[in-house]
């Protein structure tokens, strides 16, 4: 016979697994890549494209758009090289001292 195991819907969640705990450190690496996508969606944009459109200029779009991919990219790793550098400090007892 199989028992159901009621749910309290008021209860905590279950404790997040192991992965789910550095998801900052996953943010700048997505940061990271959307900033080159961006960068390279631009430069397709601005320079490979010889479209004219009479409501917007491709070019300024293609230079804003690497221009935004740049400093997303430049913000995503300081933020992972600051998140890096941390360190803890360790305070160890003196095994001559009883």
């Amino acid at each position: 016979m199989i028992k159901s195991r009621r749910v309290n819907p008021l209860a905590a969640p279950p404790s997040q697994p192991e992965e789910w705990k550095n998801a900052t450190e996953g943010g700048t690496i997505m940061g990271m890549g959307s900033g080159i996508v961006l960068f390279v969606i631009g430069a397709v944009l601005a320079f490979a494209l010889n479209i004219t459109v009479d409501w917007i200029d491709l070019n300024m779009v293609g230079y804003l758009l690497m221009g935004a991919g740049a400093l997303i990219f430049l913000i995503s790793l300081i933020l992972f090289a600051r998140r890096r550098s941390a360190s803890t400090a360790v305070d160890r007892a003196d095994p001559y001292i009883e």
